[in-house]
């Protein structure tokens, strides 16, 4: 959602998901595969609801992203703002 926002992203959910060479689970398919669970349904509902942290713009799994300011760990993903 805070993509959809930014002036440097496309303007639809569906256009930020399947932007080249963005999220790792487009690249190799999985988001076919995966079923989300009732958690990942409420977690989204809640953001959508609350808008937290809406400078976070970029995550990685494994550790901080390449671009942006490193703003914190939370269940082993790494965010950054701008």
């Amino acid at each position: 959602l805070n993509r959809i926002d930014h002036p440097q992203f496309p303007d639809t959910l569906k256009e930020v998901v399947y932007q080249q060479s963005q999220f790792t689970t487009v690249q190799n398919g999985r988001i076919y595969e995966v079923v989300p669970s009732d958690e990942t349904y409420l977690a989204i509902q809640s953001e959508i609801e609350h808008r937290t942290d809406s400078g976070i713009i970029y995550f990685n799994s494994k550790e901080y992203p390449k671009y942006g300011k490193p703003w914190g760990k939370v269940y082993g993903h790494y965010f950054a703002t701008e």
